[in-house]
């Protein structure tokens, strides 16, 4: 069975193959070969891909022990900043769009998905569920839009009254075509419990514990700053580089001392 989430986290994975005189890929292959007798959290590949400065081994070593994670579906985020935009998009269509699909924490990801290519399309159909339960009528959705005829020239253009509520249904939504999304959701509006159905019901991973404080407690949220807009990346630049805690730049901002912005 898998081991607890929480004890393995405290064991670090501290490797050097420099240190040790060894070739990056040789570790890889050692690694490999025990890699279907252990159990990881995401917390320890992150940092075992970090050993890994080749582009082409570090995607390899993700391939090889993610589906080792026992907590993947809910911390898988935090791997994704290990990759550029363009690897991370080759190991999509590598892995598969479902498996490297992060069911509880999806915000801020963009999506482009080729409704020609079922997995995409049942990416899209899973957002969709995802977006009516947390909040109906289309309002996690941003810049949606949509090329209904695709050819060497892309033309797109908005989903002016939403996303039709007809592809809450798989079967109703168009095998031609490819849509832009990103996904947004308040946190007020998160429901961890259709999350992890989802990942039950399309994902696989049934193990998952039922009870939302359950989830919380594994749950390490995390933000990719490829996905973040600048305008943000640009206040927290700021933030860091004048105050020497968040704290200290809301003091700052508090002009009238009374605790509100």
């Amino acid at each position: 069975g898998a081991l607890e989430p929480g004890a393995v986290a405290r064991a670090p994975l501290v490797l050097d193959s420099a240190a040790m005189g060894v070739a990056a890929v040789d570790v890889l292959l050692v690694l490999r070969s025990f890699s279907a007798s252990i159990w990881l959290v995401c917390r320890q590949l992150r940092e075992l891909l970090v050993i890994f400065h080749n582009r082409e081994l570090r995607c390899e070593a993700l391939s090889v022990f993610f589906l080792r994670c026992v907590d993947w579906p809910i911390n898988g985020k935090m791997c994704r900043p290990k990759f550029s935009e363009a690897a991370w998009s080759e190991l999509r269509k590598r892995l598969g769009y479902v498996n490297l699909f992060p069911f509880f924490q999806p915000e801020s990801s963009f999506y482009t998905l080729d409704l020609s290519v079922p997995e995409q399309k049942r990416v899209l159909h899973l957002l969709i569920r995802l977006g009516n339960a947390e909040s109906p009528g289309g309002g996690n959705f941003k810049g949606a839009r949509i090329d209904k005829n695709p050819g060497s020239t892309l033309n797109f253009e908005p989903f002016t009254a939403g996303i039709p509520l007809s592809w809450d249904s798989y079967e109703a939504i168009p095998s031609v075509g490819i849509v832009e999304l990103t996904y947004l959701c308040s946190m007020d509006d998160v429901k961890l419990r259709v999350r992890r159905r989802l990942a039950a019901s399309v994902g696989g991973w049934s193990h998952l514990p039922e009870d939302p404080p359950e989830i919380q407690k594994m749950l390490q949220w995390w933000s990719v700053l490829d996905d973040v807009p600048q305008e943000a990346v640009r206040v927290l630049v700021f933030l860091v580089t004048y105050f020497r805690s968040l704290g200290e730049a809301f003091a700052a901002c508090d002009t009238n001392k009374d605790k509100k912005l």
